[in-house]
Formats: structure tokens, C-alpha cells, sequence
């Protein structure tokens, strides 16, 4: 490392940060060994995002050891998430191995944390090991698919008042104390099933919701139907499952929705007259991955005159000779259709006109 750059920062740093730390990581422990400078940069990449998913228990110890023996590889980490075992269906370690030291004292090193995600299948033990380690001042984002072991997260959320989303997966009924708005005072996005939503968003007013199906149905209570008020953004289904709750249900209570995203379920026959129910909807996107082509040409004249917006996408056969006559009748909505495979990671991406 003896010969510098004589590059300026502004030059090398896009080149660096251009590579991925996913698909580059070769190229970046390469670039790494270039010089100091390099390194330094490179090196941040690296460490930035560590999501030690579906790799061998012996690999994440190597990594978990890197972060609790070096606080600057570990004030380097920004995302963190991590699963057991190689694959979803290998062995997973038991209360005493000492994989869940070795996990401790990493989780305990991470000060920088702004993402932090726990995996499916989390013992029932392991919350009360591992929650009261975390210490991040900075964590904006949760994820919590564990759907047991929830007794700990209270004295979690008061540690980290400045989340502002959370995913959350449930299977049991939450703590009722979660309704205390002092806790999580700065939520805005929520990503879970009925229970989850329950328990959450009664006594807060978050504008961005992603409302998912559950293997188990719970019935929305009505503290919840009634928060639905200050959504603004809604996504219904998602993650493999369909959503078990009707659109017109729900639609009284969504008088001041913008977007809506209906994902990964067949869309109902009735979508134009649900859709028309929705006097602020600018914004609609649906996917589908079977059922019938919804006819969506009845969308262009539908009963409400805010629309502004349509987005398609389908993996279903078919799908292609539909575009043409959608394009041609769309009229003044802007109309977005998509071929690309289905997935519970596409996102509304059109900003509202409309200020939050």
C-alpha cells in the first residue's frame, strides 16, 4: 500500500462506490488491498450492509467475532440481518450453543445500526438473550418476523424511540401495551398481518401501511378500522400470502387514501365499484398471479375523478394483448404496465401530489 492515488477524492470514490457489495465482493477486497485510501473506502462498502442469510453458523461466528473484536469494522455496519443455519429447513442451534455468544457479543458491538432485522424461527429463548444487548442509538427500521418471544420488545421500543418502521409477523397477540403511543412515538411505516396492525396502529397516525395476509386470520378490531383514517398509502397483500380482508370492508374508513397497492391476490370482480369508493385515490397498482385479466379499461371512467395514476404488472399468460387497447384508452391517466416477475418487494413508486 505504498503507492497513493494521486486521484482526487471526488474521482475515485464514485468508481469505488459504483461496485456492489453483493455482487463485487471479489473486486472490492481487491480494491481494498490497492492502497490506504482504497481501502478505506472499499472497506465501508463492505461492512456497510451484513446480512449473514441461509450462510454456515461457522461463517457468521468468523464474522460475529470480526465485529465484537473490531469497534471500527463494527462502526462500519449500518444494516444488519441475519437467519440460522444454511437453509430454512437445516438444524438450528439450541439454548447453550455457543453460537448465541458469539451472536451477543456481535449484536453488542453494533452501535451504528440503522436497519436491524431477526430472523423467522427465532427460538422462543432468544429475544430475552438478545434485545437487551442492542444498543442503537440511530436504528430506523425493525424487522421482527419472530412469531413468538414478543415480551421483551416493550423495554426494546422505549430504548429505540427513533424507529420509524417496522415489519412485523405474528402469530400470537401482541402485547397490549403497544398501543401506548409514547412508544414509538416517531412511527410512520407499518408491514405486518391483522394482529400485528392491531396492535400497532390504533393511537397513531401512520400514513404508510403495508397490510399482509396471515396463515391465521384475525378479524381487524375496530380502534384499528377507524386508525385507517391517516393512511395515506396502502398496500394490501404481499410476502406469499393473500390478503383475507375485503376491500369494501375496509373502504369506509380509507376517505383519505392516495395510493393503493393490491399485491400477490386475484383482484376482486367488483374492483371498479371498490376503487369509486375511494374519493382521494390518485394512485392505483395491482399485480396478480392468477384468476381472470381484470377488465381495467372500466378504471379509465370509474366514479372517482382523482385518478390519476394506474400500474399494471402480471406474470399470467395472455397479458401482452391486453397493453395495446389499455394504452389506447387510457385517456388522460398515466398507465405503467410491467411484465416483470412477481415479488412482494415492488413498491408504489409515484409520488403523491398530495403533501403528506
Amino acid at each position: 500500500m505504498k503507492n497513493e492515488p494521486e486521484l482526487p477524492i471526488d474521482l475515485y470514490r464514485p468508481i469505488v462506490r459504483h461496485l456492489s457489495p453483493v455482487e463485487d465482493t471479489k473486486t472490492l477486497l481487491s480494491v481494498a488491498l490497492t492502497s490506504k485510501t482504497f481501502h478505506q473506502e472499499a472497506i465501508q462498502l463492505l461492512y456497510h450492509t451484513l446480512r449473514l442469510v441461509w450462510v454456515p453458523v461457522t461463517t457468521q461466528k468468523k464474522c460475529l467475532r470480526t465485529l465484537s473484536h473490531s469497534p471500527k469494522c463494527a462502526d462500519l455496519v449500518f444494516t444488519f440481518t441475519f437467519t440460522q443455519g444454511e437453509d430454512p429447513y437445516g438444524r438450528r442451534c439450541e439454548e447453550g450453543d455457543e453460537y448465541w455468544e458469539f451472536l451477543a457479543a456481535g449484536l453488542r458491538a453494533l452501535k451504528n445500526v440503522t436497519t436491524l432485522g431477526f430472523p423467522i424461527g427465532l427460538p422462543d429463548f432468544a429475544p430475552s438473550i438478545l434485545l437487551p444487548l442492542c444498543s442503537m442509538p440511530n436504528l430506523t427500521l425493525f424487522m421482527w418476523p419472530v412469531l413468538s418471544g414478543g415480551d421483551g420488545l416493550i423495554p426494546f421500543f422505549e430504548r429505540h424511540p427513533n424507529i420509524r418502521q417496522m415489519r412485523l409477523f405474528w402469530g400470537n397477540n401482541p402485547d397490549p401495551l403497544l398501543r401506548n403511543p409514547h412508544i414509538l412515538p416517531r412511527l410512520d411505516r407499518i408491514c405486518g398481518g391483522t394482529s400485528a396492525l392491531n396492535a400497532l396502529l390504533p393511537n397513531r397516525k401512520v400514513p404508510y401501511v403495508e397490510w399482509i395476509g396471515e396463515a391465521v386470520r384475525h378479524a381487524p378490531s375496530h380502534p384499528f378500522l377507524e386508525s385507517l383514517q391517516d393512511v395515506r398509502s396502502l398496500t394490501l397483500g404481499g410476502y406469499g400470502r393473500p390478503w383475507g380482508v375485503f376491500l369494501p370492508d375496509v373502504a369506509p374508513y380509507l376517505q383519505n387514501l392516495i395510493d393503493l397497492l393490491i399485491t400477490e391476490s386475484k383482484v376482486e370482480d367488483d374492483l371498479v365499484n371498490q376503487i369509486a369508493h375511494l374519493p382521494r385515490l390518485r394512485c392505483l397498482a395491482f399485480t396478480w398471479i392468477h384468476g381472470d385479466q381484470p377488465d381495467i379499461e372500466q378504471l379509465f371512467w370509474a366514479g372517482t375523478r382523482t385518478l390519476e395514476v394506474i400500474a399494471v404488472r402480471s406474470g399470467g399468460e395472455g397479458f401482452q394483448e391486453y397493453r395495446p387497447r389499455w394504452v389506447e384508452n387510457a385517456g388522460g391517466i398515466q398507465l405503467h404496465v410491467s411484465l416483470e416477475s412477481m415479488g412482494h418487494d415492488w413498491e408504489l413508486n409515484y409520488e403523491s401530489t398530495e403533501d403528506m
